[in-house]
């Protein structure tokens, strides 16, 4: 590819990059996890594409919330709450909002090593919190190929990461440690044949 045709457009560039990259990561992890590249889960592709847009909830741009709320609405067909009518600067009340919201129903808590597809990672992050910054349940992602989960970040944008390794156990990275906990919706229980 000349210089010119990457100028020209950019960002057709960077989708066929992210791409190849999705493509490489998702067979390694198939083949890792005895899976036949027929059951590659093509469904979070299009979401590695969105960019980070502070209480957006749609294709224009999503926050980690809204990275949720649009996998669960067109994948699964499940409403969640929206949290959008509450201000970027509300950061501690949509943190404690979620924290709440996630440890009853329709949330089911879910071992590490028995996650599935679109079962919610709850992390931690900091937050600054009365003039302090401290550990907080304040970022989600979604679990695509176990064990990787799709998160989104303002810095980073969407990432495709592995919280755990080939033997099942929690790797030593930034983001594992971060996990908190991860949690299926009932309403995912009937869609996925459990």
């Amino acid at each position: 590819m000349n210089n010119s045709a990457f100028l020209e457009r950019p960002s057709q560039f960077r989708a066929n990059l992210l791409q190849e990259q999705i493509n490489t990561a998702a067979t390694r992890a198939l083949r890792s996890a005895g899976c036949a590249a027929q059951e590659d889960p093509s469904w979070f592709r299009k979401y590695m594409l969105y960019d980070f847009l502070d209480g957006g909830r749609n294709y224009k741009g999503v926050d980690c919330w809204g990275l949720i709320y649009s996998v669960y609405k067109h994948e699964l067909g499940i409403v969640l709450p929206s949290y959008d009518d509450l201000s970027p600067q509300e950061q501690m009340a949509v943190s404690d909002q979620v924290e709440k919201d996630t440890v009853a129903r329709p949330w089911i808590d879910v071992p590490l090593n028995e996650m599935r597809p679109f079962d919610m990672c709850v992390l931690r992050g900091l937050a600054q919190h009365k003039g302090r910054f401290q550990w907080m349940s304040n970022h989600v992602g979604v679990v695509t190929i176990p064990p990787y989960v799709m998160h989104i970040e303002d810095a980073a944008g969407v990432m495709h990461l592995p919280i755990m390794d080939t033997n099942q156990r929690r790797r030593d990275d930034l983001l594992s440690r971060r996990v908190r906990r991860i949690v299926r919706h009932e309403q995912s229980l009937d869609l996925n044949g459990v």
